[in-house]
C-alpha cells in the first residue's frame, strides 16, 4: 500500500500492540469484544444503521494498518457499508450457549492488520431476546473505547426509534488521536514523567527462580469465571477504606501484593503491570480509540511495616502511577532490558474494572460485557463489580500462581484481607501465607517431629569400629593396588599409631593434620586419629602450597601423619610430623573419644572467598550411618573410595564401609581418572556400594555402555550421588542397561550437616525431569523451605532450605561470626535449637518431595543488575554437553566488571552463550565462555580454571622464501588470507588451514595483482612454487567482466526459495546481517560513499524481484546508479532490537531494495542487513575487501573506483539452466533419487511453530589445539578437505545421538556453490550473489562403538576413508539443484532432509597491520540483539549445523552455530550433540596424532582396492 497524505503513524499504544503480535503473540489475543444482552424485541434494522452511523463517526476504529521504509502506518477507510451479520437461533436446542458459543469464534477470529480491524454480529435468541456482538482488534479500541462506542450506538438508536434528533456526534478523529499523543511528547510532561519512571522502574523484573510450570497449562487467553468475594469481609475493608480516605481497591491491591510475595519466596519488592486509561485531558475523554496502557507498580513489601502503613504506601504509589500514567513505559523497560524478550516476567496485571456495564435502547435496559481484557502474554487478577458484589477472576496462564484455581485464590486473598482488617496495626511479616493445614503438611514433608524425637545414645566412630572389629577380625577391611588387610590388621596398626600420637600428646580436643594420598595408610591414620579422641584434618597433597599453609594455620594441629615424600612440604610448621610408613609403636595409653568429640575438620570453599573449617562430631557421623542403614542394609558390602580424603564424600565411602563390616576398595588416582579403568574395577572388585558425583558417574555410565560385557559382571547395589545437581534425563543410558540393580539413589548434602541430609531413590519415570530430585530428609533431620521473612514457602514456590537436627556441625572453626550467619536459631524445636542457612534454593512439590533449582548466595551486581550467579551457573550446567560449569564476575581491568562462564565438555562457547540467551536474560549472559577439555578438581570438588595457550602455527626451519615476482605475490597473498606473518613456498595452503572458500579470496587477490589461477588449481598445487608454474600473468588489455544488468534467470538456490514462498513461507525479510566496525573517525558521510560504491558496483545489491499473477517470480537488474544509498541508510545513536526490526523491515525485493543498513554512531558500528537474495557467506568477504579498498581510495582523497566484478551472476544463471540440460548431468537423476530417498532420521519442521524466531540456537568453540588440527593435520593425513572431515565427524556424532549405527544417515549439505570449472572464463572471485548449492548426502558409518571414536582407535580410520569414498562417488553437488529446479524435463521433487549441514570455512583472518585502520566484520557485534528480532519465517531444517573458523589473537577457533525446531528437539539434547560433533573431531585427532590417516582409492590411479593400500602402507612403514 503508498503512502499519502492521509497515512498517520501509529501511536506508542498502537505500536506496543503492533510489534507485541508481530513478535509472536497471536493476533487473536489482541481481539477484545463487546457482547450486549438485550431481553427485548428491537428494531434490527435501526439498530443496525445506529452501528453503521457510529462507525462512520468513530474515524479511529476504521483503520487499516501497513508498513512502508520500516515504519507503520495506518489510514482511515471509509466503508461503503458495515456488515452486520445476522444469526436466528431461535430452533436451537440452547439458543443462548450457541449464541455466547459463536460469538467467541468470532473473536478468536484473525484480523489482518489491512482491515477491517472490526466484526459485528447479531443473534436472536428468542422473539424478544437479542445478543449483540462488536469485536474490535485492540490496535483500535480500548475498553474506555468501548464504553464511549457503546454508550453512543445506544443513544444514536433511542433517537431513531423515538423519533428524537440524533445528538451530535463528539468522537475525536484518527488526526486527534495521532496529535493527542505528538503533543504530549513534545510538552513538559512528558519530561517530568520520564524523569518518574527513569527513577521508579523496578529493579528486579522477574523471581531469579521459579519452580517449573505445571503441565496443564491454560492458554495465554484463558480467562477463569469469577468468584464472589465474601461481603463480610469487603465491608470491613470499606470501613478501613473510609476510614483511611482511601479507595477500597488500594487496600485490596496491598493485600494482593502480600499474597504475591508469599509466592516470590525472595525480595522486598513486589511489582503489578497495572493498566491506565491515559485518558487525562477532557478532549482524550471522547476518543473512541486505542490509548490505555501498562505501568509498572512498584511496591516495597517490609516486613516491619505495618498493615496500615503499608496500604498507605500503596495508595501513594498508584496516585504517582495516575499523575504520570501517560508515558509510554513499555517502551522505556523495553529500551533497559528490564524485560527479557526470550521469557515472561511473571509480572502480574491487577486490574479493577466494571466487567459489565447498563446501556439504554430506546427505554429497554440492556447489559455490555467486556469479552475479553485485552492483557496478552500476562496473568492477571481482575476484579470486576461494585459494593458488596466484588468477584475476583484470572486471565491468563500465570506461571506464579499455576498451581492454584480462582477460588483458592480468592480463599487466600480473603484469608489476608481479613487479617489485615482484623489489626491494621500488625507487622507484616506476622501475615501467614500457609493456613494450618498446610503448616501440618509442610511440617510432615520436612520431618519436624525429628527435633523433639527421642533419641537412642549417641556412640562414638571408635566404639563401633572396636565392636566390628571383634565382630569380623579375619573379614577383609580394606583392599588397595590388589593387596587386602583384615579388621584384626587395620585395628591392630590403626592401634599401634594411635599409641604413637597419644605418646606425642595427641588426644581429645585436638587436632591432626593428614597430609595422604587416598592409600590403606590413610585409612589406617584415619581410625589411628579418631582412637585418640583428636580430629583428623585432611589436606589433600595436591593442593596448593598457599592452600595448605592456610588450613594448617587455621585448624592449628598439634601433629601431622604424611609420608616421607610429602614430609619436607610440613617443615618449618610447628608440630609433631609421623611418617607412616615408619611409625613403629609406643606403649602410651590411648584415652579415646566421647560422642561429641569432633571427629574430623574439613574445609570447605564458601562464598566468602576463605575456607572454612567445618568440625564434626561422633555422633553425627554414627547417627548418619544409623539412619541409612534402615534405607540401605550398609552390613557386609563392598565399598568403593575414590574421592579425595578432603572431600567429605570420603567420610561416608569410609565409616560406612567400616563401621558395617564392609570391604573398602580404594581406589588409586590413575583409575579414578580413567572412566573405563574405574569400571573395570568396580567389575573385578565386585564393589556393592558406588558413591560418585553426577559428572563422574556420566562419564562412567558411558564406559559401561561401550562395554557391555563387563557392565555385565557388575555387582553393584546402590550408587549413591552427591556434590552437585543431578539431572536424571541423563541416567536413562544406565537405567535402560541396568534396569533392576543397583538402586540409584540421590542424597541432597552439605558438609556443614554431616555429608548426606536427604534420600531419593530414582526411578525410570524421573528420567523425563530436568529438576535435580532431592527427595525427603533423612529420619534425623527437619527440613524447612523459608522466604527471607523466615516463613515457611507454599507448596511450588522456591525458599532457602533451612536443615534442623541431629547432623549439624559444631559451628566453624575460629569463626564465630560466621557460624552465627549460617547456624541460626530454630523456631521449630526446643528452645536453643539451631537450624543451618544452607543457601540452597528449594521447593516442595505436590508429592512432598524436595526439588533443587540453584544457590541463593551467589549475586552480584553489575551496571546496575542484581546477578545470582548461581542461577547462570544452574542454566549453564543443564545446557547438553557441559560436564562442570562455574560462573564468576571478573575486573580484570579496574571498574570493568564482567561475568566470565567456564565449562567443561564437549560443548563449542559461542553456542553456550546463544543457549544461555535464550534462558537468561542480557544482562545475565556471560561476556565470554571459557570450554576446557578437563577442569581438575580441587580439594573441595570445586572447579580449577584454567585457559588453553595457543600452539606455535608454524616451524621457522620449513620456511622457503620466494624466488621471483609471481611467488612473491601468491606467497604475500597466502599470508594475509590466512592471517600469517609470512608463508614459505613449499608450504601447503591447505595444511597451513586453508579451505576452499579462502581459496576463493587467495585467486581474487591474485588477479587484482595480475596473477591469474582458478581454484582448482590451488587444489591440486597447493604450495606458492607450485601455484606459480600454473598461473599467468594477466592481459591487461583482456576483458572478462560483464555488469550483469537486465534480466536473471532464477538459480536453483533461488528457485527452492521461490517454492517456499508458495509454499505459505514469508520470505521478503530473509536477510544476513553482519556489523563491521568502521575504522576510527569515520562519518555518516564517509559511510554514504562506501555504501554508494558497494551499490555501484554489485549488481545483485540492486536485484528487483517481480510476481506475476501466479505468484512466479522474474528477476532484473536496473543500471549502476540508480540505486541512491541515501535511501538505504538509517543513523542511530545506539544498537537496539528497535532499530534493528525497523531497518530489516524495508527490505522489499519487489522495489528492489536488497539492502538495509544501520550507522551506529556512538560504537563506529555499520550494521548491514542484506536480502539473502543477494549475498552469501564469501559475498561478505568480497564487500568487506571492497570496503576497504573503498576506503584507501576515499581517504587519500581519490574517487572511489572499485576493481571489475569478474563474471556477472546474471551470466552465472545463465551458464547453470544451459548445465541442467547435459546428458552428462542428467545421467545423474538416479544417484540422486537414491540418496534422496534415504529415510529421514527426524521429523520435519512443523511450520507453524518452528520459525527463525523461535528457533533454538547454541553456539561452541572448540579450543585452538584442536581446530589447529582440524585446518591442518587431519585432512592432509587423510588427503581430504575440512569440509569432508567436520561433515564425517558429523555424521558420527549424529549415529551416536539417535541410535542409528549401521543405518545411513541423510544430511542436507550447503556448499559455496561457487564452481569455476562451469566454463574456461569464469571468474566468481569477485562477485556476490547468492550461489550457495544444496544437495542430499547420505552417509553409512555403521560398525563402531562411540568408546572407539573418542578414543581415536584404529578402526576410526577406517571408517573415515570409507565415509570420504562414499562422499567421492557422489556426483558434483552442483548439479543436484540444476536437475530438481531448473530441468522441467525430470522429476527429483522430494522432501529436503531435515538435517543440515554448511561449513562456512575460514572467516575473519587479519594481519596485525591491518588492525584499526580497516573496516573489520564483528563476529560479536549483534551479540546485544535479542531473537525476537528475526523474521517470523518456516525453518528450512528440524537441525542445521553451521560451522565455521574464526581468527582470534590466540589461533583459529572451530565456530558451531546449533539451530533447532523446538516442536521436535530442546536445548539439553542439542546440547549433547554438540558435544558429540567435537569429541568425534577430538577422536580424529588422536587417531591423527598416533599415526592414522593414509590413502583411499581415489587418491590412486591403479585401481588398488583400500586393503591393498593398506596392506602396501604397512609393508613401507615396517621397511
Amino acid at each position: 500500500m503508498q503512502r499519502d497524505d492521509r497515512a498517520l503513524p501509529l501511536t506508542r499504544a498502537q505500536l506496543d500492540i503492533w510489534l507485541d503480535q508481530e513478535m509472536g503473540h497471536s493476533g487473536t489475543e489482541w481481539q477484545v469484544g463487546l457482547l450486549v444482552h438485550i431481553e427485548s424485541s428491537i428494531d434490527r434494522d435501526a439498530l443496525e444503521w445506529a452501528i453503521g452511523r457510529v462507525m462512520k463517526e468513530a474515524e479511529p476504529l476504521r483503520v487499516t494498518c501497513f508498513e512502508e521504509d520500516g515504519q507503520v502506518f495506518q489510514r482511515a477507510v471509509d466503508y461503503p457499508e458495515i456488515e452486520i451479520d445476522f444469526h436466528d437461533l431461535t430452533g436451537s436446542a440452547d439458543p443462548v450457549r450457541e449464541a455466547k458459543e459463536m460469538a467467541l469464534a468470532i473473536q478468536r477470529t484473525p484480523m489482518p492488520f489491512s482491515g477491517p480491524l472490526f466484526k459485528y454480529a447479531m443473534f436472536q435468541t428468542r422473539f424478544d431476546e437479542f445478543f449483540v456482538l462488536g469485536c474490535f482488534h485492540h490496535l483500535v479500541m480500548d475498553a474506555a473505547g468501548i464504553g464511549l462506542f457503546g454508550n453512543r450506538v445506544a443513544s444514536v438508536y433511542s433517537a431513531l426509534v423515538s423519533g428524537e434528533p440524533i445528538p451530535p456526534a463528539f468522537f475525536g478523529s484518527l488526526q486527534d488521536l495521532v496529535a493527542f499523543e505528538s503533543e504530549y511528547e513534545a510538552s513538559r510532561d512528558y519530561t517530568d514523567d520520564e524523569a518518574y519512571w527513569l527513577a521508579n522502574l523496578p529493579t528486579d523484573t522477574e523471581s531469579n527462580y521459579r519452580a517449573p510450570q505445571t503441565d496443564d497449562e491454560h492458554d495465554a487467553n484463558f480467562r477463569t469465571a469469577p468468584v464472589r468475594l465474601d461481603p463480610a469481609i469487603l465491608r470491613q475493608i470499606q470501613d478501613l477504606s473510609q476510614r483511611w480516605d482511601m479507595p477500597r481497591a488500594s487496600i485490596i491491591t496491598a493485600a494482593s501484593a502480600l499474597l504475591m510475595r508469599s509466592w516470590c519466596g525472595e525480595g522486598s519488592e513486589v511489582v503489578f503491570d497495572f493498566p491506565v486509561g491515559r485518558r487525562v485531558s477532557p478532549e482524550a475523554k471522547t476518543l473512541p480509540g486505542m490509548v490505555a496502557g501498562l505501568v509498572p507498580l512498584v511496591l516495597t513489601v517490609a516486613a516491619g511495616s505495618t498493615v496500615a502503613d503499608f496500604c498507605a504506601h500503596v495508595d501513594a504509589r498508584i496516585r504517582e502511577a495516575l499523575q504520570h500514567q501517560r508515558f509510554p513505559v513499555k517502551a522505556l523497560e523495553r529500551k533497559a532490558q528490564l524485560r527479557n524478550p526470550g521469557q515472561s516476567a511473571d509480572r502480574v496485571v491487577v486490574d479493577f474494572f466494571p466487567n459489565a456495564f447498563s446501556l439504554d435502547f430506546g427505554g429497554v435496559a440492556a447489559t455490555a460485557t467486556m469479552t475479553n481484557s485485552g492483557f496478552v502474554g500476562d496473568f492477571g487478577l481482575i476484579f470486576s463489580g461494585v459494593g458488596d458484589d466484588l468477584f475476583l477472576g484470572t486471565l491468563g496462564a500465570g506461571h506464579l500462581f499455576s498451581m492454584f484455581d480462582v477460588a483458592d485464590l480468592a480463599w487466600r486473598l480473603q484469608r489476608v484481607l481479613a487479617a489485615m482488617a482484623a489489626d491494621p496495626g500488625r507487622r507484616l511479616s506476622s501475615i501467614e501465607a500457609l493456613d494450618a493445614g498446610e503448616h501440618a503438611q509442610h511440617e510432615d514433608w520436612g520431618n519436624r517431629a525429628a527435633l523433639t524425637a527421642p533419641v537412642a545414645p549417641p556412640v562414638s566412630i571408635a566404639d563401633v569400629f572396636a565392636t566390628q572389629a571383634t565382630r569380623t577380625p579375619d573379614a577383609a577391611a580394606v583392599t588397595f593396588e590388589g593387596q587386602s588387610i583384615t579388621y584384626r590388621e587395620l585395628d591392630d596398626a590403626s592401634s599401634r599409631l594411635a599409641r604413637v600420637l597419644a605418646g606425642k600428646g595427641v588426644g581429645p580436643g585436638q587436632r591432626v593434620a593428614l597430609l595422604l594420598p587416598r592409600s590403606a595408610q590413610a585409612v589406617v591414620a584415619m581410625v589411628a586419629v579418631v582412637k585418640t579422641g583428636a580430629a583428623y584434618v585432611p589436606i589433600d597433597p595436591s593442593v596448593p602450597v598457599a592452600r595448605m599453609e592456610f588450613v594448617l594455620s587455621d585448624a592449628a594441629p598439634v601433629a601431622a601423619i604424611t609420608t616421607g615424600a610429602l614430609a619436607e612440604r610440613l617443615r618449618g610448621h610447628d608440630l609433631s610430623v609421623t611418617d607412616i610408613e615408619t611409625a613403629g609403636d609406643a606403649d602410651s595409653a590411648v584415652p579415646g573419644p566421647r560422642p561429641d568429640d569432633v571427629a574430623y575438620i574439613i574445609y570447605t570453599s564458601g562464598t566468602t572467598g576463605q575456607p572454612k573449617g567445618v568440625p564434626i562430631p561422633h555422633r553425627n557421623v554414627t547417627r548418619l550411618l544409623q539412619t541409612l542403614d534402615a534405607d540401605m542394609n550398609l552390613a557386609e558390602q563392598v565399598w568403593s573410595q575414590c574421592h579425595s580424603l578432603a572431600f567429605d564424600f570420603s567420610v561416608w565411602e569410609i565409616w560406612g564401609a567400616l563401621l558395617y563390616g564392609g570391604r573398602l576398595v580404594v581406589v588409586p588416582d590413575a583409575v579414578v581418572r580413567s572412566a573405563e579403568d574405574f569400571h573395570a574395577l568396580l567389575a573385578a572388585e565386585g564393589v556393592s556400594v558406588l558413591s560418585q558425583t553426577p559428572s563422574a558417574f556420566y562419564a562412567l555410565q558411558a564406559a559401561d555402555d561401550a562395554n557391555r560385557e563387563a557392565g555385565d559382571q557388575l555387582k553393584l547395589e546402590a550408587v549413591v550421588f552427591g556434590g552437585e545437581a543431578l539431572e536424571p534425563s541423563r541416567l536413562r543410558t544406565w537405567l535402560e542397561r541396568h534396569p533392576q540393580r543397583p538402586r540409584l539413589i540421590n542424597m541432597y548434602g552439605i558438609t556443614e550437616t554431616t555429608v548426606h541430609a536427604s534420600f531419593r531413590e530414582i526411578h525410570a519415570e524421573d528420567l523425563a525431569s530436568a529438576v535435580s530430585p532431592i527427595g525427603v530428609p533423612l529420619a534425623h533431620l527437619g527440613f524447612f523451605v523459608l522466604d527471607t521473612w523466615l516463613q515457611p514457602v507454599p507448596t511450588g514456590v522456591v525458599g532457602e532450605l533451612y536443615v534442623a537436627g541431629a547432623g549439624l556441625a559444631d559451628g566453624y572453626v575460629g569463626r564465630p561470626g560466621l557460624a552465627a550467619t549460617r547456624f541460626v536459631a530454630c523456631p521449630f524445636g526446643e528452645p536453643g535449637a539451631r537450624m543451618y542457612r544452607t543457601g540452597d534454593l528449594m521447593y516442595w512439590g505436590t508429592d512432598g518431595q524436595l526439588r533443587y533449582v540453584g544457590r541463593a548466595d551467589k549475586q552480584v551486581k553489575i551496571r546496575g543488575y542484581r546477578i545470582e550467579l548461581g542461577e547462570i551457573q544452574a542454566a549453564l550446567s543443564e545446557l547438553d554437553g557441559v560436564r562442570e560449569a562455574a560462573v564468576i564476575a571478573r575486573e580484570d581491568r579496574p571498574g570493568d566488571k564482567r561475568l566470565v562462564g567456564y565449562a567443561t565438555g564437549a560443548v563449542d562457547a559461542t553456542a553456550l552463550r546463544t543457549a544461555l540467551s535464550e534462558r537468561l536474560p542480557a544482562y545475565m549472559v556471560p561476556t565470554a565462555i571459557v570450554v576446557m577439555d578437563a577442569l581438575p578438581l580441587t580439594v573441595n570438588g570445586k572447579l580449577d580454571t584454567r585457559a588453553l595457550p595457543a600452539p606455535e602455527y608454524q616451524d621457522a626451519e620449513s620456511y622457503r622464501a620466494p624466488a621471483d615476482a609471481v611467488e612473491e605475490i601468491l606467497a604475500a597473498i597466502y599470508a594475509q588470507v590466512l592471517g600469517l606473518e609470512r608463508v614459505g613456498v613449499d608450504e601447503s595452503f591447505f595444511e597451513l588451514g586453508g579451505d576452499s572458500i579462502l581459496s576463493m579470496q587467495v585467486v581474487a587477490r591474485a588477479r587484482a595483482a595480475g596473477v591469474l589461477c582458478r581454484p582448482r588449481d590451488l587444489f591440486v598445487e597447493q604450495t606458492v612454487a607450485r601455484l606459480a608454474r600454473v598461473a599467468v600473468v594477466a592481459d591487461v588489455n583482456a576483458d572478462v567482466a560483464d555488469d550483469g544488468v537486465g534480466p536473471v534467470l532464477s538459480t536453483p538456490i533461488i528457485r527452492w526459495l521461490e517454492s517456499q514462498e508458495a509454499a505459505g513461507s514469508p520470505v521478503d525479510h530473509f536477510n544476513q546481517t553482519v556489523a563491521v566496525q568502521a575504522p576510527a573517525g569515520t562519518t555518516e558521510a564517509d559511510v554514504l560513499v562506501m555504501l554508494q560504491a558497494l551499490l555501484d558496483r554489485h549488481a545483485v545489491l540492486r536485484l528487483r524481484v517481480d510476481r506475476d499473477d501466479a505468484g512466479g517470480w522474474s528477476l532484473t537488474v536496473p543500471e549502476a546508479g540508480s540505486v541512491d544509498a541515501r535511501s538505504r541508510l538509517h543513523t542511530v545513536e545506539a544498537l537496539s532490537d528497535e532499530a534493528v526490526v525497523h531497518a530489516g523491515s524495508q527490505l522489499n525485493p519487489a522495489a528492489g531494495v536488497m539492502l538495509s543498513a544501520l550507522w551506529v554512531t556512538s560504537t563506529g558500528r555499520l550494521v548491514a542487513i542484506v536480502h539473502h537474495l543477494a549475498v552469501d557467506g564469501v559475498s561478505w568477504r568480497i564487500l568487506l575487501e571492497d570496503l576497504n579498498i573503498a576506503w584507501a581510495q576515499h581517504r587519500a582523497g581519490q574517487p572511489v573506483a572499485l576493481p571489475e566484478s569478474g563474471t556477472s551472476f546474471a551470466r552465472w544463471a545463465s551458464l547453470l539452466h544451459e548445465r541442467a540440460y547435459r546428458s552428462d548431468v542428467m545421467d545423474e537423476a538416479d544417484t540422486w533419487r537414491q540418496v534422496a530417498a534415504t529415510p529421514a532420521a527426524l521429523p520435519a519442521v512443523c511450520p507453524e511453530t518452528d520459525t527463525l524466531r523461535t528457533a533454538g540456537d547454541l553456539v561452541a568453540n572448540l579450543d585452538v589445539e584442536t581446530t589447529l588440527m582440524l585446518l591442518g593435520e587431519v585432512p592432509a593425513a587423510f588427503h581430504t578437505g575440512v569440509h569432508e572431515i567436520l561433515l564425517i565427524a558429523f555424521g558420527l556424532a549424529l549415529a551416536e545421538f539417535l541410535g542409528t549405527s549401521g543405518a545411513p544417515i541423510c544430511i542436507d549439505v550447503e556448499g559455496h556453490g561457487r564452481d569455476e570449472e562451469l566454463a574456461a572464463d569464469i571468474d566468481l572471485s569477485r562477485t556476490v550473489g547468492w550461489f550457495t548449492a544444496k544437495y542430499p548426502v547420505s552417509l553409512d558409518l555403521g560398525g563402531l562403538n562411540w568408546s572407539q571414536v573418542v578414543a581415536g582407535e584404529a578402526r576410526l580410520g577406517a571408517v573415515i576413508k570409507d565415509a570420504k569414498e562414499q562422499l567421492l562417488a557422489l556426483p558434483d553437488g552442483l548439479n543436484y539443484g540444476l536437475l530438481r529446479y531448473l530441468n522441467d524435463d525430470l522429476d527429483l521433487e522430494s522432501a529436503d532432509p531435515p538435517i543440515g549441514f554448511n561449513y562456512l570455512g575460514r572467516q575473519g583472518a587479519m594481519t596485525t597491520e591491518d588492525s584499526g585502520e580497516h573496516w573489520r566484520i564483528c563476529w560479536d557485534g549483534l551479540a546485544t540483539i535479542s531473537p525476537s528480532v528475526r523474521p517470523p519465517i518456516p525453518l528450512v531444517h528440524t537441525l542445521e549445523l553451521n560451522a565455521g573458523t574464526v581468527d582470534t589473537d590466540f589461533g583459529p577457533l572451530l565456530c558451531a552455530t546449533w539451530t533447532w525446531a523446538p516442536s521436535t528437539l530442546n536445548q539439553a539434547q542439542v546440547s549433547r550433540l554438540s558435544q558429540l560433533w567435537f569429541d568425534a573431531l577430538a577422536g580424529l585427532c588422536a587417531h591423527v596424532r598416533a599415526g592414522g590417516g593414509g590413502l583411499t582409492p581415489s587418491d590412486i590411479a591403479v585401481g588398488l582396492s583400500q586393503q591393498q593400500i593398506d596392506e602396501l602402507q604397512r609393508q613401507y612403514a615396517d621397511s
